[in-house]
């Protein structure tokens, strides 16, 4: 009888030592899961922010570009070889652009320049249909397309229009389309998330 009180103590001595420490155990273990799945959403939602700045930075900076054919050089009064040798121009600057098209007032091609073909004036088609056209002709802003996949080569792409805006009119007088390989934004975005 002795030696059932004595181990019933025992049990409940141990008992209550360890019951507590499992609960506070658990309890702790818990916790520590919140905080870590709370600095995941906030370390997240960081590499986003920096991504989408850093993505917004360069797309902007597109267009900028293309601003300042637009602008500066004033695209709209060269002749046709000199607005061809400027869009090269652009082109070797920046590597991004894949093709620069000049549009005229109507939506037709006036110069297309390419990287990957060679483009005769018997390639040249009207445009006046496509949004890029008839958002930066109507709205007079800058048109960003989704990002699209060319069909022959599967590699992303996305096309910013910049309306051509004569001043003494006060309105648009054609539009610079750029075809943009979004292909290094991707491989940023991926090497910026895979750092972390």
């Amino acid at each position: 009888m002795r030696k059932s009180i004595r181990s019933r103590l025992t049990l409940a001595f141990i008992g209550l030592a360890i019951g507590p420490l499992l609960l506070v155990g658990v309890f702790l273990t818990w916790q520590s899961f919140q905080s870590l799945r709370q600095d995941a959403v906030r370390l997240q939602q960081e590499v986003a922010l920096r991504i989408s700045v850093e993505l917004s930075s360069f797309v902007h900076g597109l267009e900028n570009d293309l601003r300042m054919a637009v602008d500066i050089y004033d695209l709209r009064v060269l002749t046709p070889r000199e607005q061809r040798d400027l869009l090269g121009v652009l082109q070797a600057r920046q590597k991004a652009f894949s093709e620069l098209t000049l549009l005229d007032s109507d939506g037709r091609e006036r110069v297309r320049q390419s990287r990957l073909k060679t483009i005769t004036t018997d390639d040249l088609c009207d445009r006046s249909k496509r949004k890029e056209f008839l958002i930066s002709q109507k709205e007079g802003k800058t048109y960003y397309s989704p990002v699209w996949l060319d069909a022959t080569t599967g590699e992303p792409f996305m096309t910013i229009a910049v309306p051509l805006k004569d001043l003494q009119k006060g309105q648009v007088d054609g539009v610079l389309v750029a075809d943009v390989l979004v292909k290094k934004m991707w491989k940023k975005a991926s090497f910026t998330t895979s750092q972390k």
